[in-house]
């Protein structure tokens, strides 16, 4: 799960950033290799040094169990190639345990969840039945999120008063989750510099806006916040493994 060191690096950026600035530093909630038995203590460690919120990834396995899971496939924690999507449930917990690490389930997390740091609880992959969605909306500390349009026009018609947010890799995937009623965008794939401001107003008109800082990123964190911030983004979401 997450170390004292990383959190406390994290607590660290959060304080440089707050100096004069109202950009959130928005982190994914993601396993490590400490070898706690279960990986929701270090949800709650995070979610202390982290009051704006965190975005956790759920995909879904095989047989239709909704997890905690950032990556497409279990690569980098299990050594496993496979895309989750084609394994059961019992091999993804498997492949966890032997590993020491503890998969955090979506029916783990709506129960066990004790923090107020509210949660993006973003859906990959797969359409959330009714009762998952009803859980989401029900608690004020959850919102939707895809990189569906379609996805975010059901839950902002059905629930207007419900914050949603659209993942979106692309100007013209943005332009349509707005349309849908998104709260909140995510543009993700590119370093903000690589955006306009006449790109990002329509946008920023209706929506606060987010980037997501890349996994190939070459310009360091310091200077994409900064561009972030002169573009009028409210927020950057980013991995752990980017805080030094």
């Amino acid at each position: 799960m997450l170390s004292y060191y990383k959190c406390g690096d994290f607590a660290t950026a959060i304080d440089k950033t707050e100096r004069g600035t109202d950009m959130k530093l928005i982190p994914y909630f993601d396993y490590d290799f400490s070898g706690r038995d279960n990986a929701l203590p270090a949800l709650h460690e995070l979610a202390t040094v982290s009051t704006d919120v965190i975005v956790c990834r759920v995909r879904q396995s095989k047989d239709g169990i909704p997890f905690i899971c950032r990556e497409s496939t279990l690569a980098r924690l299990c050594m496993c190639e496979e895309q989750v999507s084609d394994l059961r449930f019992s091999e993804i917990d498997a492949l966890f345990r032997l590993c020491n690490m503890r998969v955090i389930t979506l029916d783990d997390l709506f129960s066990s969840y004790m923090q107020e740091t509210p949660l993006v609880l973003h859906f990959r992959g797969f359409r959330p039945d009714g009762n998952t969605i009803s859980r989401v909306v029900r608690d004020s500390r959850f919102s939707f999120a895809t990189d569906s349009a379609e996805q975010l026009g059901v839950i902002s018609m059905g629930y207007p008063g419900h914050r949603t947010v659209g993942f979106a890799s692309h100007l013209r995937a943005a332009e349509l989750m707005m349309q849908a009623g998104a709260s909140v965008l995510c543009l993700y794939g590119r370093e903000p510099a690589a955006y306009t401001e006449e790109q990002l107003q329509p946008l920023k008109a209706r929506c606060e806006l987010w980037t997501e800082i890349p996994s190939f990123a070459e310009t360091g964190l310091d200077t994409m916040k900064k561009d972030a911030e002169a573009l009028g983004f409210g927020g950057i979401v980013l991995s752990l493994d980017l805080i030094r």
